[in-house]
């Protein structure tokens, strides 16, 4: 099936889109940020955008793993949140019903299981969460509108037949907690496996299971997390002595957590019972707590990822739907002026620019050496550009191009506009047969899009790490590459 997989550049997405082009297939990726998976960079927010991703690529099924997260909270509005969890949802669905799709999974949370008081775990046992824990109500913005999607799910169903199955995941992100600092971040997770944790690449396994199963359920909602050891009867000790209670499962984890400086959790307030996605999905997480103290037993890496300097793709980018989407389009023969005051403006005062960007262009297009040309048009101004140029290697010239420039007007970064333009550059250079392309750049920004370095091919005296190819089709090729010259006589 062709999948549209929202969240395509995220922590999921990055582990989900190889899972499902394993199972047989074709995954478009849709994300505001840029991802080596992510064929559309838009927001979800977007309708017009979501209404095109359906019917340019005939999408037959949906995998919404995209949202605003707990960490945005600190950096996005509660608008944003309504925006991309509940608007960006609703256009899916309605996308996904007007292209006649038959299958739909969302991405949800246990956070919107968590009230304030389970959050405070003031109970005298663990409080046993499953999908028939109730009254929902979810402390913040985020698991509010998790549960606002969750219901617009429920009425897809409903009104008009759409098979969604739910998947409220347990914690997969690989950073630190952002509320707990003792223990450390690898400690927690190991403890966390024992009832509130999964690995991202069984929560990746569960989406692909999901979109196979849909269809038979219907609509349904089903926690994910790794199997828990314990019963409800251990509810009480949990909370009174964990340590306790561990010990009676594994006996040796107390030493094995030791030997690492490592320590057990003293109390545990919660458990994630993810019994009914085994029984109804046929789903069981491979990795749990046996998983860590086999590791720990046979001095091997954990089973888990641990990345306390891990930052989501879409973290400095401003969300919102409260303007129209800029155009991407091919400049036409009347804008060269407006294109080489954009540029001139996005490079004013920029410490690595000579401010010369704007005449290399004009130079590239009167020597007919422009191959890609487009802008970014927002009610009817330009506020950015591209340029995709040929470039020769070992001075012979073939099927590659250089990235550059790429300008965005100030008023308008961090929206991922810049993003944009490049994925359309890259896809439109795929669709010209081109073999690859060469960067030179931030490379953190640009090996987003899949831009690698490479000791074997070089340009000029680039900074190590600074230049960057991407291979469309053939062999990596070696040497020394040259741009047009319109780049040396500016």
């Amino acid at each position: 099936m062709r999948v549209l997989l929202t969240g395509s550049s995220g922590w999921l997405g990055r582990f989900l889109a190889p899972a499902l082009r394993h199972a047989g297939h074709e995954v478009v990726g849709f994300d505001i940020a840029p991802g080596v998976d992510t064929q559309i960079v838009a927001s979800v927010a977007d309708k017009q955008a979501v209404r095109r991703a359906f019917s340019e690529f005939a999408i037959e099924a949906v995998i919404h793993a995209g949202a605003l997260h707990k960490p945005d909270i600190a950096r996005q509005s509660a608008q944003a949140f309504i925006d991309v969890n509940v608007t960006g949802t609703l256009n899916l669905l309605t996308g996904a019903i007007e292209q006649g799709v038959d299958r739909f999974v969302m991405t949800s949370s246990t956070s919107l299981m968590v009230s304030q008081s389970v959050r405070d775990e003031s109970a005298d046992a663990a409080v046993w969460l499953d999908e028939s824990a109730g009254p929902l109500e979810p402390r913040k913005i985020y698991g509010v509108t998790k549960l606002a999607a969750e219901g617009l799910c429920r009425d897809a169903f409903r009104r008009h037949g759409l098979a969604c199955l739910v998947l409220r995941t347990s914690r997969f992100f690989p950073e630190d907690d952002d509320t707990y600092k003792v223990p450390p971040g690898d400690n927690l997770k190991a403890n966390e496996l024992l009832h509130r944790r999964v690995t991202v690449e069984d929560a990746a396994r569960a989406h692909v299971l999901a979109l196979e199963r849909a269809p038979l359920v219907g609509f349904d909602i089903l926690l994910i997390s790794a199997p828990t050891p314990f019963s409800k009867r251990d509810a009480v000790d949990l909370k009174k002595d964990a340590r306790a209670v561990i010990g009676r499962y594994f006996p040796e984890a107390r030493d094995l957590f030791a030997k690492r400086g490592w320590v057990l959790p003293a109390s545990i307030g919660r458990v994630y019972d993810a019994a009914r996605a085994e029984r109804f999905l046929g789903f069981r997480a491979h990795t749990d707590f046996g998983a860590v103290l086999e590791a720990l037993r046979n001095d091997k890496d954990l089973p888990f990822t641990h990345d306390a300097r891990y930052v989501a793709p879409h973290a400095d980018l401003r969300v919102t739907a409260s303007q129209p989407e800029a155009l991407i389009r091919p400049e036409r023969p009347d804008e060269a002026a407006a294109i080489r005051a954009l540029i001139e403006r996005a490079f004013k005062g920029v410490p690595y620019s000579d401010e010369t960007e704007g005449k290399i262009v004009a130079e590239l297009r009167a020597a007919g050496a422009l191959t890609l040309s487009l802008v970014a048009v927002q009610e009817g101004q330009i506020v950015g550009h591209v340029a995709f140029s040929p470039v020769s290697i070992n001075g012979e010239a073939g099927d590659w191009f250089g990235l550059g420039p790429l300008a965005v007007a100030p008023d308008q970064r961090r929206k991922g506009l810049g993003a944009r333009l490049v994925s359309e550059g890259l896809r439109q250079l795929k669709a010209l047969k081109a073999q690859g392309c060469v960067v030179f750049g931030d490379a953190a920004y640009y090996g987003r899009f899949g831009f690698e370095s490479d000791a074997a091919l070089n340009y000029a005296d680039a900074p190590s790490g600074y230049f960057q190819r991407l291979v469309f089709r053939g062999a990596p090729p070696e040497g020394m590459v040259t741009y047009h010259a319109a780049f040396e006589a500016a």
